[in-house]
């Protein structure tokens, strides 16, 4: 069964004090936020559901990145206005 869903590419700056948090933290970090914008990721699947987020370059901990990229699947196609 396989399903084609929605993927939205999110340009991010990790400066400043969020450069010391590790990735599994940026990782939760996002999860809270697009759960507190109401945005709907899509869940993989399993007994530990997770939102379907991806960091195709993942930084160490401590180093800036200015133009960082999050690509994440949404369950349903999205308003980008609303997203921006």
């Amino acid at each position: 069964n396989f399903m084609v869903r929605p993927r939205v590419r999110i340009r991010y700056r990790k400066d400043q004090d969020l450069r010391f948090l590790g990735h599994h933290d940026l990782l939760r970090a996002w999860e809270r936020l697009l759960r507190r914008a109401d945005v709907r990721p899509a869940q993989t699947e399993g007994f530990h559901q997770r939102a379907r987020l991806n960091f195709p370059s993942a930084l160490a901990v401590g180093i800036c990145g200015l133009d960082e990229v999050i690509e994440l699947e949404l369950e349903n196609e999205p308003d980008l206005s609303a997203l921006a």
